[in-house]
């Protein structure tokens, strides 16, 4: 991770009420990037942006906020 590194996702494997969400995901957003998360109804995107706001369950791998240090 850089100093520009706003959200990183490295290997994480993420769960939701004992469901497999995620499983060694990697995602490392950057100051200044621009994102787009599409696709159709209930094929994770709502869980992609819970993992990433850190309100679901990181069993393994981390999830880190480097701009709030």
């Amino acid at each position: 991770m850089n100093s520009t590194t706003r959200i990183a996702l490295h290997n994480a494997t993420i769960t939701y009420r004992s469901k497999l969400l995620f499983s060694n995901f990697n995602l490392t957003v950057e100051a200044g990037e621009h994102w787009a998360i599409t696709g159709e109804n209930s094929r994770g995107n709502h869980e992609l942006l819970q993992a990433m706001a850190g309100r679901y369950f990181v069993a393994s791998g981390t999830v880190s906020f480097p701009f709030f240090d």
